[in-house]
């Protein structure tokens, strides 16, 4: 008996089953309804101040994000700017060179470039430092351009040692 079962046992048990399966379906069954997901059904989108506020919020991040793009590019533009007047100030040097003259005077000078620096000059100014007599001038030569509507300039200050004149021959 223990170990057999008979087929009324068989029969029995999947009733039993069957039964269980059936009460579990129809009970009771718990669906949300309209009022159990919202209090108030009327409220269940964004109000007009709420999409108002979000796209407030948004245009003041764009237009931050705007003027920053604006920036860098003026940025990228006054470096490349900066830079053309390094090289151009290297270019005045080597074309006029400054001990090619008789006298530090001569060393002054201004002048313009060619394409594609038409819109850079420069000019060289001398003056003595300190007591004429001890020979040592003040070169600046200063490279400008108009940027932006303003004018902006790099200058380089060289000291040079330019001996006077001694009796009976020339400097230098």
């Amino acid at each position: 008996m223990f170990g057999k079962k008979n087929v009324n046992d068989k029969d029995l048990m999947a009733s039993e089953i069957g039964r269980q399966g059936r009460e579990r379906r129809t009970g009771p069954v718990s669906c949300p309804t309209p009022d159990t997901r919202h209090p108030n059904p009327s409220r269940a989108g964004l109000t007009l101040i709420e999409v108002m506020l979000a796209l407030v919020i948004l245009g003041i991040g764009m237009v931050a994000l705007v003027t920053a793009a604006g920036r860098c590019i003026s940025v990228a533009r006054q470096a490349k700017n900066f830079d053309a007047a390094r090289e151009l100030l290297a270019r005045v040097e080597v074309e006029q060179p400054m001990m090619l003259e008789e006298r530090v005077e001569d060393i002054a000078g201004s002048g313009s470039f060619d394409p594609p620096y038409s819109g850079f000059s420069w000019t060289r100014t001398v003056e003595p430092e300190g007591f004429e007599d001890d020979g040592l001038w003040r070169v600046e030569t200063v490279i400008q351009w108009t940027e932006d509507q303003r004018a902006k300039k790099e200058r380089v200050v060289t000291l040079i040692y330019w001996p006077p004149e001694a009796e009976g021959g020339g400097g230098g």
